[in-house]
């Protein structure tokens, strides 16, 4: 079985980390995890949260930073910090409706990340965009807005990460979002979906078409499954050693 290399999310445990981040680093690293992204440094500097990774062999591959963080003055300490820890990606994770529901804010928003995307990649990095439910739901000339994105970002510039979970919270098949667009999908957050209410669940325990989507991921080229869970029921740990535990027990690791 061809497997995509696995990290974790590390917002999905971001209240255990705030509290110990180095016990939470090594309790994942327990659970099998070798790779991560991170969302935030816990008020550590880079040199910092780069001794603890290397301590537990762990990789930071992608790093979610605001579009802000990518643009003027922002950007010189971004590109020092994320090369410090020799990221390879980083995701724009989220924009504010002030950024979208302004006139043609869609092709806006996707000038500015064509224009993130050739500066950062002039230090190594590449630049995707992480999806929530918004773009699948708010539409443009009565088209998904999702589509505005892939069509007006430039594909040398500007990857996706996509997230499963929201677009099937949407009412979007990930399957079929996968093999359509699959060469413009670097990145992919998995999370599971709860059958009773609809909420983020642990991989394995919920609706999500798993098998299926990995399928169809590794035939699109994606560089690295991510573990994500924006809430847990019960304790952070626990739910992404469930995850793991999941995606291993199918050969997925």
């Amino acid at each position: 079985m061809i497997q995509i290399p696995i990290a974790l999310q590390l917002y999905t445990v971001r209240n255990t980390a705030e509290t110990d981040l180095t016990e939470t680093l090594s309790q994942i690293t327990k659970f099998g995890y070798k790779n991560v992204e991170l969302a935030g440094l816990y008020g550590l500097a880079s040199s910092e949260i780069k001794i603890l990774l290397e301590d537990f062999g762990l990789k930071a591959v992608s790093a979610h930073v605001g579009i802000e963080g990518l643009e003027g003055d922002n950007l010189g300490e971004t590109i020092k910090t994320y090369q410090d820890l020799g990221v390879e990606s980083i995701v724009v994770p989220f924009v504010s409706d002030e950024i979208r529901h302004v006139e043609n804010g869609y092709v806006k928003l996707s000038e500015r990340l064509n224009n993130a995307g050739e500066l950062l990649s002039k230090y190594g990095f590449s630049l995707a965009y992480h999806n929530h439910n918004f773009e699948f739901g708010e539409t443009v000339d009565g088209e998904p807005a999702i589509k505005t994105l892939i069509a007006n970002t430039d594909p040398a510039l500007v990857s996706f990460e996509f997230d499963t979970y929201w677009a099937l919270f949407a009412g979007f098949d990930p399957v079929e979002f996968i093999t359509k667009h699959g060469p413009r999908i670097s990145l992919l957050h998995i999370k599971d979906m709860d059958a009773a209410d609809r909420s983020f669940a642990p991989i394995g325990t919920g609706t999500l078409p798993l098998d299926e989507i990995i399928t169809a991921s590794v035939t699109a080229g994606v560089r690295y499954l991510i573990v994500e869970q924006d809430t847990t029921k019960g304790p952070e740990l626990d739910a992404v050693k469930i995850s793991y535990d999941n995606l291993k027990a199918k050969g997925y690791v």
